[in-house]
């Protein structure tokens, strides 16, 4: 990364202070926490898996390919904060979330597809287990990027937003020519979710409504009509968080 002239300086800053305050856990530490040992007869596989996955080299195609792996790592990701017991989510509920969601990925996106989804997953692990964010989130926050990282790009056609706009298709007339993709994103994701009673049935009403607004608007974030816009407020903002 320090290397690399087209990595932007701040980024590279960040990555330095990642690894030298040691924000990102170490694989072995990973393995050991406590909270994978909710996993049961996967915790094994789990723990060797969710170890690799902790780190910026993981190369997931292995993952890909072995679903029981797969689920294993995924149940790890969620066990690891906490997030099953905390609210008490079965997960063979979860397991066929994850199964339901990988089917509405088309196999036909170049690039919008499964393996973009788990890529962003890991992404998003990694960052939620550094410094910056150690005890800034509360579970829900946590329990709905999770859940938004896997979906944000659910059923993505391969078109962008302005060609389903410009040949008036039917999900731009549906989502009314705004955040067209994202929108239907984000609604799928959560139609998934609440298609399931048992997966979020022990959540709150307030935590759950927490959960839904955290999931859409973390996609709908992801319209890069809107890039400009968010960089602007991240840059005029005076919060810091913990480890930056």
């Amino acid at each position: 990364v320090q290397k690399n002239d087209a990595i932007d300086t701040d980024v590279k800053d960040m990555f330095a202070q990642y690894h030298q305050g040691g924000a990102l856990r170490s694989g072995a530490e990973v393995a050991t926490r406590p909270a994978t040992a909710a996993i049961g007869s996967a915790e094994d596989t789990a723990n060797l898996v969710l170890r690799d996955f902790s780190r910026w080299d993981f190369v997931q195609d292995t993952l890909l390919e072995e679903p029981n792996k797969l689920h294993a790592c995924l149940r790890g990701c969620f066990s690891y904060f906490g997030l099953l017991s905390a609210f008490c989510i079965p997960p063979a509920s979860l397991d066929a979330w994850v199964q339901a969601m990988r089917a509405r990925y088309s196999q036909r996106a170049m690039y919008h597809n499964w393996s973009h989804a788990i890529g962003t997953l890991h992404a998003t692990f990694l960052l939620l287990t550094s410094w910056a964010f150690a005890g800034l989130l509360p579970d829900e926050d946590v329990l709905a990027l999770l859940f938004a990282a896997i979906g944000h790009d659910v059923e993505h056609p391969g078109y962008t937003n302005t060609f389903l706009v410009n040949t008036r298709h039917q999900l731009a007339i549906r989502y009314n020519d705004i955040s067209v993709l994202e929108s239907h994103h984000a609604s799928v994701t959560c139609g998934v979710l609440a298609s399931d009673p048992l997966l979020l049935e022990q959540l709150s009403s307030e935590a759950a409504r927490r959960v839904r607004l955290v999931i859409v608007t973390s996609i709908l974030g992801t319209d890069m009509a809107k890039h400009k816009e968010t960089i602007t407020w991240l840059e005029s903002n005076n919060s810091d968080l913990v480890g930056l």
